[in-house]
């Protein structure tokens, strides 16, 4: 069945999800980083992983290669967050 899910990052920021599944938007829900997928159900498992920058933090190690610059959000005190896959 394909249908869309919203997930939320554990602490380790890691969501899992159906393999077959197209990212569609992040938003702040609740205080948390709120990710929505389209996915089929039908599929098999899959993991996938997210790191979040505030803006103006020191990004140690950063490399292009390894992660995928996703979107940017705002909390409701105005805090920006930018969100990358890592790939």
């Amino acid at each position: 069945m394909i249908t869309i899910y919203k997930y939320t990052l554990d602490n380790f920021g890691k969501i899992r999800l159906p393999s077959k599944h197209e990212f569609l938007t992040v938003q702040m829900q609740n205080s948390k980083a709120t990710f929505w997928f389209k996915v089929d159900t039908n599929s098999s498992d899959c993991e996938k992983f997210y790191v979040m920058y505030g803006t103006g933090w020191e990004i140690n190690e950063y490399d292009s290669t390894s992660e995928k610059y996703i979107v940017t959000v705002q909390n409701e005190h105005g805090f920006v967050w930018h969100i990358f896959e890592k790939v």
